[in-house]
């Protein structure tokens, strides 16, 4: 077996999602807790996490919970915006788009889900890439 006592896993989905989740946020943090996790950071590919982490928290006893935002078409795309919104509301981490990414398009043949797993919001056409988005971005004053 393997220690997990002052672990962090940076990578955790729960319910509620478009995707089918074996435990909703409390439970999740709470089966964290027990089993000896220092902290976690909740993911879901549709909607920002930080208010969901927040809640959450409130049965985690000790444990770190922390949220984040995916920049998918969900929440603008590549969005300053929803970045800025996302840490004033206490996020701690940032991902670059995943389900609506050009080589996750690539790869599957559509976004907004897998091959073997379907939000019911797969669409097809072009992907978000970021030589695009920095060649679209306002320039900053210096």
């Amino acid at each position: 077996m393997v220690d997990l006592d002052g672990a962090y896993d940076l990578h955790v989905h729960s319910a509620p999602d478009l995707f089918p989740r074996i435990a909703d946020d409390r439970q999740m943090v709470a089966h964290a807790a027990a089993r000896g996790f220092a902290g976690l950071v909740m993911k879901n590919h549709f909607e920002g996490t930080a208010s969901r982490a927040r809640l959450a928290a409130e049965v985690a006893g000790g444990l770190k919970v922390y949220g984040g935002l995916v920049l998918n078409r969900y929440v603008g795309g590549v969005n300053p915006h929803a970045v800025d919104a996302a840490l004033k509301l206490g996020a701690r981490v940032i991902w670059m788009p995943t389900l609506d990414a050009a080589c996750h398009r690539q790869a599957f043949g559509f976004g907004g889900g897998f091959a073997a797993q379907s939000s019911g919001m797969e669409t097809s056409g072009e992907g978000l890439h970021t030589s695009r988005m920095a060649a679209s971005s306002p320039k900053r004053a210096r």
